[in-house]
Order: structure tokens, then sequence, then C-alpha cells
């Protein structure tokens, strides 16, 4: 059983793919994206003994993710160890939010110009660096 998603907001599915959809962000271990993102921090899902560890390890770390608002996660990797009940599994990666792409900002009139004719602000993300303001990621 594979963890499929239908895909991330505003990115069309995959045609000839499954679209059977998983509860929580896209888990991914890419990386990075081609789309720009917030970096939400470290999650973290576990999972200790059972039948199938890595996946419940996989779905708690969707979840997680899913709880603090995450897009996607990326760089997800898997540790294992040994325990007196059983095999443990530690899934983690870097929780992201994607930000709006310019191209998206102006069909949805976020960037579109105001009656005056000045350019509207688009929508700012907490902690995403700004043009100008000396910001790096």
């Amino acid at each position: 059983m594979a963890l499929q998603r239908t895909g991330a907001p505003g990115v069309p599915a995959v045609p000839g793919l499954p679209a059977t959809a998983s509860a929580g962000p896209a888990l991914s271990t890419r990386e990075t994206t081609n789309r720009p993102f917030v970096e939400l921090g470290v999650m973290f899902g576990q999972a200790l003994g059972g039948r199938e560890p890595v996946m419940q390890a996989l779905t708690n770390l969707q979840n997680i993710g899913a709880e603090h608002g995450c897009d996607a996660i990326i760089a997800v990797k898997l540790l294992h160890y040994p325990t007196s009940a059983g095999p443990a599994v530690v899934a983690y990666g870097t929780g992201v939010r994607f930000l709006p792409n310019p191209e998206e900002t102006t069909e949805n009139g976020l960037g579109a110009a105001s009656a005056d004719g000045a350019a509207a602000p688009a929508a700012a993300v907490p902690g995403a660096a700004q043009p100008g303001t000396g910001g790096a990621r």
C-alpha cells in the first residue's frame, strides 16, 4: 500500500496515476520543491511495533503535518531501531507551506491593480523573505 495524494493545492493531478487520497500533506523524499515555500519546521511521526510500523509512522507524520497546516513534508527519512516491544520507526521531514505563484496571484486578483492604478499587495506569509527587506533563505 503506497501513500498517495490527489495533489497539492493548486497543482493538477498527474494523468495516468490513481487518485487515491490520503489524509494529510503530501510526503516527499526530495530535498526541495520547484514551488516557493515557507519552512514550518521539522515534523516527525513514530510507531512502535505493530504489523506495519513504517506505514504507521508515515501516517502519523502526515497527521502531525496536517495539524500544523503543512501543504507537504519534504526530505522524509526513516529511522529504525529495536526495542523490547518490537521494532520502532520514526519518520521525519521538513514541513512546508506553499506560497502562491505569481501567475496564481494575478489570476486570483491578489496582485491586480486597484482603482487608482496602484498594485495591490499580495498576501504576506509570516516568516517568508520579502523583497527589499534583506531577508534571505
